[in-house]
């Protein structure tokens, strides 16, 4: 029973600390842009809100960071060892899984796509990969660094892995369009992040990953990054009506079949890779 409460105790620290966040950032942003836009609900979708709501987000979860860094320095350790060659692994991993995703949705008939890159708007598709290299690794600090962190201590890493992955799809489940396939597939997602960090032991891959994943999505494919739609994009990417099991719908890809036979392969890859390099990896504490 200590093992249960003590779990409950970090979930929902970690999720009110994730809601909490979101509305601190959120309600004045969301004021703001109503009052300079007199009350005109399509100022809260523009591209400079979604900017404005990502770069808040993130840094107010990062606080997490700073405040567990002295009381427990080892539990969200960013590793100063090698840390641009893992990030730049994590983003180049982030970018080629998200690809190889739309190329399947593509060829399966799902989507249509044209080249929309504007020039005028080049400087806030840049703003976005900023804001989502922070946004990536907020979340990654958050489940993969403090909630697997703690979990890690107690449980085993199966379930510190596979309970850190259920609340990161739990965080995700209000987003606009979603589906049961999206809230799998984020599951999925977060269980290929958690063995990537309990191998690597190390934030920089994990959040390099989510972070890229996110901004190609969005920003560099012009699809849907879980229900949120920006229109800076260098591609613009559109759903066909009755292939929502290979587009994803409102969604967009996280809610597609084609990611998750992507995700449970790569959790196979990443499986059979770490054991081939320590053998019962998934069986020892870090």
């Amino acid at each position: 029973m200590k093992k249960v409460s003590q779990t409950l105790l970090i979930l929902l620290k970690a999720i009110g600390w994730y809601f909490v966040t979101t509305m601190l950032a959120m309600i004045p942003i969301t004021v703001i842009f109503m009052t300079i836009n007199n009350g005109n609900m399509a100022a809260l979708q523009s591209d400079t809100y979604t900017l404005c709501s990502l770069l808040a987000t993130g840094v107010l979860i990062l606080v997490l960071y700073f405040f567990y860094r002295k009381r427990q320095p080892g539990l969200i350790a960013f590793e100063p060892q090698n840390m641009i060659s893992k990030y730049g692994h994590g983003l180049l991993m982030g970018f080629c899984l998200m690809l190889v995703v739309w190329l399947l949705a593509l060829g399966l008939g799902g989507m249509t796509t044209q080249l929309h890159v504007q020039f005028s708007r080049v400087w806030l598709i840049i703003l976005f990969f900023f804001a989502f290299l922070i946004q990536g690794m907020s979340e990654e600090v958050l489940i993969r660094g403090y909630v697997l962190g703690q979990l890690g201590q107690f449980l085993s890493p199966i379930w510190s892995i596979v309970l850190s992955a259920s609340l990161f799809a739990i965080m995700h489940a209000m987003n606009p369009g979603v589906m049961w396939v999206a809230i799998l597939n984020i599951l999925l997602f977060g269980i290929l992040m958690g063995m990537i960090k309990h191998f690597s032991r190390s934030l920089w891959y994990v959040g390099g990953l989510h972070s890229m994943w996110n901004f190609t999505q969005g920003n560099l494919l012009g699809v849907q990054v879980s229900g949120l739609t920006t229109k800076a994009s260098v591609f613009q990417s559109q759903a066909i009506a009755g292939h929502d099991w290979v587009s994803g719908s409102q969604f967009g890809l996280e809610a597609s079949v084609t990611t998750t036979l992507v995700l449970a392969a790569m959790i196979g890859i990443v499986y059979w890779r770490a054991e081939q390099k320590q053998p019962g990896w998934l069986k020892t504490h870090h």
